[in-house]
């Protein structure tokens, strides 16, 4: 029997819809990286009457490729008007992203894979790093197993005879440093940022090189970083490469005819605030700000950006809040730095007498001031005195794991390394938990989750008879002072009394150690129902004020 022919779909009526999305994602996977083909450009590459297609992360596999190969434009003006997931969906990514926002998402996501840069590469030679995990970690893997690969400050004696990869820091963070050797007289030279590509075009850098002194150097230099999650691909477009060309350099900076190897000093900048807000602007880029808190578009609180450039720490570069300090000859400095430093750094003047400059302060209560991250993306603005409160809960702000393992997260981050790295560590709201009081442990930390807040709860056995106990409860993330949380601390009477013995406490503000004034203190007799063979039975119950 003839096979029936349809023009049209009986069941899909809707035009331009995809029919089978499994089998589309499997035909626009790369050959290469097995991801899909969702970064540009996208290019087929064709031998021996074969074909594959390779996407924009394997541009060095397309640079390489000694065949026939063309781009495939048509295919990229239809993905414009496509979305994707993840390419890092497996490891718990749920993002759908649109075409011209997948790499930089793929570069800066929570849930990405990162793979040491220790292995045949073209750059690296020497024994093979296995190592690969959560971009969170890289860094700490990089400072821990390759201490011999960091030069801080970056500067080398003379240019390496082969293909070379170090770090540096930048602001705390970890940049790569590449070096690319074409011949004797020609290099190519790129530094990486571990981070989103919207980070690295905050930053730009320049190279000098000289004779060993500074009376003839030559700059080189590039407006941006570039991130490092593709740095093969990267390495494979000239466009984005520093040139080198000593036959060119060599004469300018020689002062004889027997030239010295030269020597080579990277210079690492943050770009001026008011670029990065327009990069961070044009990237679409928000700090995730409580509706409580927003501030309406009005001309009361709108940025007043020629009173914060009063307001610049000349030490620190950072907005002053109070208390501000002044020099003898009327310079300030913000409270911080003046105890670091003992003469101004605009006339040298003495600062040793700390004298305070009110009229300064004072017009700090009539600015609204940005968030420090603000150049990371982050919009918020409030007033002095609650400015430093937001910045240390600001969702793009480093913050340190609790546990005190070594490692700086943003907030989403840090929520999920303590579940995964720290699980035993983690206690639910409103179940029965126990407590070994005679384990020889003094104080016992645990965190708890509820309504996007991380809350730390300290439990101290006290006494060489384990008589009393101590709790604590901190709010780790605080973000609205409009909500205040209490708790309710129960202890579970495992006799056949059933009596209950409870209190109640206020969450204390995080960032500070628990006091003896916020610990609540009970004795050991009044708690003997909830214990049962040296362990504690006890539940913990969570409230919301409203003020």
């Amino acid at each position: 029997m003839e096979p029936k022919v349809v023009d049209h779909l009986e069941n899909n009526s809707k035009q331009f819809s995809l029919t089978n999305t499994k089998k589309l994602e499997q035909e626009i996977t790369c050959s290469n990286c097995s991801k899909l083909l969702n970064i540009s450009p996208i290019y087929t590459l064709e031998e021996d009457d074969s074909s594959k297609l390779v996407c924009g992360r394997c541009l060095h596999i397309v640079e390489k490729f000694e065949g026939t190969k063309w781009r495939q434009v048509a295919y990229e003006n239809l993905a414009k008007f496509m979305t994707f997931p993840c390419a890092f969906e497996k490891e718990g990514c749920t993002s759908i992203l649109p075409w011209d926002k997948v790499l930089d998402h793929e570069l800066g996501c929570f849930s990405a894979t990162i793979i040491c840069p220790a292995y045949d590469n073209g750059i690296y030679k020497g024994p093979e790093c296995s190592w690969n995990g959560n971009a969170a970690y890289f860094q700490h893997h990089i400072e821990e197993d390759h201490k011999d690969w960091i030069i801080d400050p970056p500067y080398f004696d003379e240019l390496p005879e082969e293909n070379k990869m170090y770090f540096t820091h930048i602001n705390k963070k970890l940049a790569m440093i590449v070096f690319i050797k074409i011949d004797a007289k020609n290099y190519k030279s790129c530094v990486f940022l571990i981070g989103s590509d919207m980070e690295s075009q905050f930053y730009r850098y320049q190279l000098e090189l000289n004779e060993g002194n500074d009376a003839n150097s030559i700059l080189l230099r590039k407006g941006r970083l570039e991130p490092f999650g593709y740095f093969q691909a990267i390495l494979a477009n000239k466009e984005k490469l520093l040139d080198i060309n000593l036959d060119i350099i060599q004469p300018m900076v020689s002062q004889s005819k027997a030239r010295k190897p030269l020597s080579a000093k990277f210079s690492i900048a943050m770009k001026q605030k008011k670029v990065i807000n327009q990069i961070s602007e044009a990237c679409g880029v928000k700090c995730r700000i409580p509706k409580s808190k927003a501030l309406k578009q009005t001309v009361n609180n709108i940025l007043d950006e020629n009173l914060l450039a009063e307001l610049v720490c000349p030490v620190c570069i950072e907005f002053m809040v109070p208390p501000i300090y002044i020099c003898e000859s009327g310079h300030s400095i913000c409270s911080q730095c003046v105890e670091l430093v003992r003469i101004c750094p605009n006339c040298r003047s003495s600062l040793t007498k700390k004298t305070r400059n009110f009229t300064l302060e004072n017009v700090t209560t009539r600015v609204q001031y940005p968030c420090k991250n603000q150049e990371i993306g982050c919009g918020y603005l409030t007033t002095s005195d609650k400015i430093r409160m937001h910045e240390k809960n600001c969702d793009l702000e480093d913050s340190p794991c609790v546990f005190n393992c070594g490692l700086k997260f943003k907030k989403p981050a840090l929520f999920n390394h303590v579940n995964e790295e720290h699980s035993d560590r983690v206690l639910a709201f409103n179940e029965i938990h126990t407590l070994d009081i005679q384990s020889g442990t003094k104080e016992f930390v645990y965190i708890l989750f509820a309504s996007g807040q991380m809350f730390k709860l300290t439990l101290k056995v006290t006494g060489s008879s384990h008589t009393v106990t101590s709790i604590n409860m901190q709010q780790l993330n605080q973000n609205d002072e409009n909500l205040i949380y209490r708790y309710k601390f129960e202890f579970v009477d495992t006799s056949d009394s059933r009596f209950i013995t409870s209190f109640k406490g206020t969450v204390q503000p995080g960032g500070t150690k628990p006091s003896k004034s916020t610990e609540v203190v009970v004795p050991h007799n009044i708690i003997t129902n909830a214990i049962d063979d040296h362990f504690l039975f006890y539940r913990i119950s969570l409230f919301i004020i409203n003020l």
